[in-house]
């Protein structure tokens, strides 16, 4: 496996992550609601895809159609040639404590272009998305998978007894075919250490009211096998994108 640098296409980030991902390992973008991880994770995609690479995204929290066309109006990005997958739990699993155990290979894969309501959607488990992921891959390989969010899948897509180990299967999967995933993770730095442990490199994003606005940051946790700047900074999110500040010195 040839190593390459695969960058965000923010600056400031990828001089914090040493010039960008590694190829072929998962990553994860931590932080809780609302702090800027769907549209962090999309813009890795989008920079994949302006660079002519096969990118996936997989919904695992809320349709993927309307995601993803809120941050292309949004920020003017152009995802239309952007592969999907459907793993949006269905109401059924919510009431239920386990997720259904029938391991299908359900769940079409297709381009935001060609998405219709009548899309079949996947049954919500992690050994039936590596399934249908293993089928796909005998086809074409993707330079760059999301997958959004991995809670939400750990939630409802294994056993809690079974949960580490099928954990680290998924994690191995993508490692094993070579493609660089993202996976965002809800939650603080304390909550998500299984999957911090498991992972390659951790971006954390957070947000607090400070003088009466709001004060977004951004830190990088962990890079596996390379440099990386751990000081945290302040971030914007506005038309323009993601827009991260300058170290303040004291």
């Amino acid at each position: 496996m040839i190593m390459r640098i695969q960058k965000f296409g923010i600056d400031e980030l990828d001089s914090m992550i040493g010039g960008g991902l590694r190829s072929g390992r998962p990553y994860i973008i931590s932080g809780n609601s609302g702090t800027g991880k769907t549209i962090l994770a999309l813009k890795f995609l989008y920079e994949g895809l302006k660079l002519g690479e096969k990118c996936l995204y997989i919904a695992t929290d809320r349709p993927p159609q309307s995601t993803i066309m809120s941050i292309s109006e949004n920020f003017g990005w152009d995802l239309q040639s952007l592969s999907v997958m459907d793993a949006v739990p269905t109401p059924s699993l919510y009431s239920t404590v386990y997720p259904v155990r029938d391991v299908t290979a359900k769940g079409q894969i297709k381009e935001i272009s060609e998405l219709t309501g009548n899309v079949e959607k996947g049954e919500l488990t992690m050994e039936s998305i590596i399934l249908k992921l293993e089928l796909e891959y005998k086809e074409k390989f993707y330079h760059r998978v999301v997958v959004d969010s991995f809670t939400t899948l750990k939630r409802f897509g294994v056993e809690e007894e079974r949960r580490n180990p099928v954990m680290a299967k998924f994690f191995r999967f993508f490692a094993e075919k070579e493609s660089t995933v993202i996976l965002t993770v809800e939650g603080n730095i304390e909550r998500i250490r299984p999957e911090l442990i498991l992972s390659s490199g951790a971006i954390h994003l957070s947000r607090e009211i400070r003088n009466m606005r709001e004060v977004r940051k951004i830190r990088v946790l962990k890079m596996r096998g390379s440099f990386f700047d751990p000081v945290q900074r302040e971030f914007t999110i506005d038309q323009r994108g993601i827009s991260i500040g300058k170290v303040k010195t004291e």
